[in-house]
């Protein structure tokens, strides 16, 4: 459901993008890859207060234990925490969890502009 928002945001298709991540998030509240792109619509439509609530809770659904990625911790030497399969959520995972979302979703506005 991620990937098909992820492609259709990439594509222009907003709606669809912000309806697929909707559902994602309904269906699995530790959708945090979901949470914080939905927070990227809300931003690019010019609503910050929608983008910061979307932000904190990408960071909720991550859990106490999360940490940005490439951040190393004892013990996560020899294995990766997690793997990432959609094109977009690179972003959502290099986030550092701070709720700007002008930082939050810089690179990614970039990225995305290149499909336009």
């Amino acid at each position: 459901m991620v990937l098909l928002g992820e492609v259709d945001l990439a594509l222009g298709d907003v709606m669809s993008a912000e309806e697929r991540f909707t559902r994602a998030c309904q269906a699995n509240v530790r959708a945090a890859d979901a949470w914080c792109l939905r927070g990227y619509i809300a931003w690019k439509r010019h609503d910050s207060r929608q983008a910061a609530a979307m932000l904190s809770a990408a960071r909720t659904a991550r859990g106490v234990n999360w940490k940005p990625s490439g951040a190393a911790m004892e013990g996560d030497v020899r294995r990766q925490m997690k793997e990432v399969s959609a094109f977009l959520s690179a972003f959502a995972e290099a986030w550092d969890g701070i709720a700007l979302p002008e930082r939050a979703y810089g690179q990614l506005d970039q990225y995305l502009g290149q499909f336009r």
